[in-house]
């Protein structure tokens, strides 16, 4: 490719929760570094499994308007800032209210029926109760938003409200009901039926999380190859992460980082090409960028 300037730009691709923003969605100790990527002209992309309108809701209270990655690699936004620079995109695509939506994973009704149709086996097959599962995705009522504040032990209401009701594209998230016994093989044999029907299963720190056709790390290598083909301009890769949703974008990246999680664990650190950070969470990230300014 003939590149129109020999400057690197980095692009830092980054897990929301537990590693840009704490567990209460505090993003004051990740700010000065954020300040830090901006202020050399390089460019901060949050990578989640939160739905686009709760990235961009956050995203604009950290001042940040950016192209994100949303619903665990389902698709790339790319606000109203930054779609004259991405006039030709190569796939499908459509406007949402948070921008420019390029389309990577299967839409999320089919998954959404198949989880309902294994509910229902399982629980006729142990005797459980119909609905043993519970998702956060669109809920309706103030009461099921209320029912939801086990699972998001560090959140207020408002948040859960916010962070849940958003539009999905692609993820559909799910726990097991804290107030039903649930064996670990009951578990397990969910997970194996949808992962049976094609779906990929992700644990994330509060839910599981099923997607088909798409990942975190085919979403950054797709956002890399449109990035220099836009900007024709050479670049240097970063990912941070905190946990194992993260794999798949830490390994699509020049170089990979493993902040710790709220106990002190680095949780990725068997894997040799990725860097363990001795910090928790934001603390972690902005050591991340200290490191990635201080090499040549």
């Amino acid at each position: 490719m003939d590149f129109q300037n020999n400057t690197t730009k980095k692009l830092f691709f980054t897990d929301i929760d537990g590693t840009l923003v704490d567990q209460k969605m505090n993003f004051h100790k990740s700010e000065k570094a954020v300040t830090t990527i901006k202020r050399h002209s390089d460019l901060i992309v949050p990578v989640s499994s939160k739905p686009a309108g709760a990235i961009y809701t956050l995203l604009q209270r950290m001042k940040l308007n950016v192209p994100f990655i949303c619903e665990n690699g389902g698709g790339i936004v790319i606000p109203q800032k930054y779609q004259n620079k991405f006039k030709q995109v190569p796939h499908r695509h459509i406007e949402i209210p948070e921008g420019l939506l390029i389309c990577l994973g299967v839409q999320r009704n089919k998954i959404l029926r198949d989880l309902d149709n294994i509910e229902n086996k399982i629980s006729q097959k142990y005797g459980l109760p119909n609905y043993f599962i519970i998702s956060p995705d669109m809920p309706q009522s103030s009461e099921e938003i209320i029912s939801l504040q086990p699972y998001f032990p560090h959140w207020t209401v408002e948040q859960i409200r916010e962070g849940c009701s958003p539009q999905k594209y692609f993820d559909v998230a799910f726990q097991f009901k804290k107030n039903v016994d649930i064996k670990g093989e009951i578990k397990n044999e969910v997970i194996s039926e949808l992962q049976a029907r094609g779906h990929t299963v992700l644990k994330g720190g509060l839910f599981y999380h099923v997607l088909k056709g798409c990942d975190k790390g085919k979403a950054v290598k797709k956002f890399t190859q449109i990035f220099v083909k836009t900007h024709k301009t050479r670049i240097k890769t970063i990912g941070v992460g905190d946990g194992e949703n993260d794999l798949e974008m830490l390994h699509a990246v020049d170089k990979g980082y493993n902040v710790q999680d709220q106990n002190g664990k680095n949780l990725l650190s068997k894997f040799p090409r990725i860097i363990s950070v001795p910090q928790i969470g934001p603390r972690g990230f902005s050591w991340v960028v200290k490191q990635v300014y201080k090499s040549p």
